[in-house]
């Protein structure tokens, strides 16, 4: 309790990040370098902006997709992004230069989320008819595709997680074989795994979050987030659980005890939540802009 105390009392608003007004619409996605100097913002306005995290400077606009953009998500070296648009437009950029350098196979669905293997190897993408496609990034061809509405990878970097309206099924990087399924009824929007892979949290639609036992898929705790929750973040220390929806605050959890800690304001509505790698600060994708929160835990 002293500790959640502590965490509660240093919690500040930051200022917005420099420059980020430039954005013409909706942020879309926000997402952490993993060495934690960079942030990059995917916004509706069709740009990808890549942000000095220490000066909250603007570094440059990476411009190609057209249209909006959905998701965006740095490769674990750091060294590129992966983005999707709509209109099926999946591409692989250089964040040193900005220059595009892949587009992956779309095989005419629509995509709406993308991410980077722990690894780095493979790239996961969620589609249109609830398929969760996955691409060797060295060649850009499509490895196979698995049932699923949305996807996570585990840290342990050999399992990729798919959730459908029946539960959570549990996928070998490796072979393609189903490694388990956690079963749940519910319209998942967000799912994430504590950085032993052993806790699973999952938000659904118009429902409390849930953090569930991976290997038994037994309920743990339920934290009562808000009706219109769409967008979940766990810290990568595994504290820190964050909530939020257009219209309601951010709330931070204590992921142990399943203790709220704090709620922020979020002008503007929340489209997106990511923490940094020391899990210090959360950023939130808002209307034109990305917001700083500083959690101190000193």
């Amino acid at each position: 309790m002293k500790q959640t105390r502590a965490v509660l009392a240093a919690l500040v608003s930051l200022a917005l990040l420099a420059g980020c007004k430039q954005h013409t619409d909706f942020v879309s996605s926000v997402a952490y370098s993993p060495d934690g100097k960079l942030i990059a913002s995917a916004s509706y306005d069709g740009t990808i902006r890549l942000w000095d995290a220490a000066e909250r400077a603007h570094l440059r606009t990476l411009e190609g997709h057209g249209h909006s953009i959905y998701a965006v998500s740095f490769s674990p070296h750091g060294k590129t992004l992966l983005s999707v648009g709509s209109f099926d437009e999946i591409f692989i950029w250089s964040v040193e230069t900005g220059a595009r350098l892949r587009t992956l196979p779309h095989y005419e669905s629509d995509f709406y989320d993308v991410g980077f293997s722990p690894d780095g190897r493979l790239a996961a993408g969620s589609a249109s008819g609830d398929q969760v496609f996955l691409w060797d990034i060295e060649t850009g061809k499509r490895i196979r595709a698995h049932k699923g509405r949305g996807f996570t990878f585990l840290p342990d970097g050999k399992t990729l997680a798919t959730c459908n309206d029946d539960g959570v099924y549990l996928w070998d990087l490796e072979t393609g074989d189903s490694t388990a399924k956690i079963e749940m009824e519910k319209t998942f929007l967000k799912m994430a795994f504590s950085p032993d892979s052993k806790t699973l949290a999952v938000l659904g639609y118009q429902e409390p979050i849930e953090l569930r036992d991976v290997e038994t898929g037994k309920l743990i705790k339920t934290l009562l987030s808000p009706d219109d929750s769409q967008e979940m973040a766990l810290s990568p220390d595994g504290k820190t659980l964050a909530s939020a929806g257009l219209n309601s605050r951010i709330h931070l959890w204590n992921a142990d005890t399943g203790e709220l800690i704090k709620k922020i304001g979020n002008r503007g509505g929340t489209y997106d939540l990511a923490f940094s790698p020391d899990s210090k600060t959360l950023i939130a994708g808002s209307r034109r802009a990305v917001r700083f929160y500083a959690l101190k835990n000193d």
